[in-house]
C-alpha cells in the first residue's frame, strides 16, 4: 500500500508531514488523532490526506501545494495578450471605465465573471503594481 522510497523524494516540510502522516497509518496503525499530533496537522487534513491517498497514490502526497491562480479563468499567457490588447486599445480611450475592462476580460474568457476579478487585475492593466 505504501512505498517507502515516497520519503526520499519530499522536499518541503508540507510533503514530508503528508508523507509521514500516511506512513504512520500504513506502518504503526495509528489513529488519526494521534497521527495529526505526531505531524502537526489537523484531524481533518489528516483524514483527507488518507483519502486522496487511497483513491490517486503517490501524486495525492508528493508535489501538491497551496500556490495561487488554482482557479484562474485564463492561463497566464493568455492573460497576458488580454492585457497587452487592453493596454493599446487604452489609448483611445481618454479614461476607461473598469466595466469596459471587465466587459474584455469577460469577451477573453467566454463568460461572466465576478466585479472583484476584474477589480484584482485592474493594477496589472493600468501598469500599477
Amino acid at each position: 500500500m505504501f512505498d517507502a522510497p515516497v520519503k526520499r523524494k519530499t522536499k518541503t516540510k508540507a510533503e514530508s508531514q503528508r508523507v509521514q502522516s500516511v506512513w504512520l497509518r500504513a506502518a504503526l496503525n495509528l489513529e488519526v488523532e494521534q497521527i495529526a499530533i505526531a505531524v502537526g496537522l489537523s484531524c481533518n487534513t489528516i483524514r483527507c490526506l488518507q483519502s486522496r491517498f487511497r483513491s490517486k497514490g503517490e501524486e495525492a502526497l508528493i508535489g501538491i501545494g497551496r500556490g495561487v491562480r488554482r482557479r484562474q479563468n485564463l492561463s497566464i499567457d493568455q492573460e497576458d495578450e488580454v492585457l497587452h490588447y487592453l493596454s493599446g486599445e487604452s489609448r483611445h480611450w481618454r479614461h476607461p471605465s473598469s466595466q469596459s475592462y471587465k466587459d474584455a476580460y469577460e469577451q477573453a474568457v467566454g463568460h461572466e465573471v465576478p466585479k472583484p476579478t476584474t477589480y484584482r487585475l485592474l493594477p496589472a492593466m493600468v501598469g500599477v503594481s
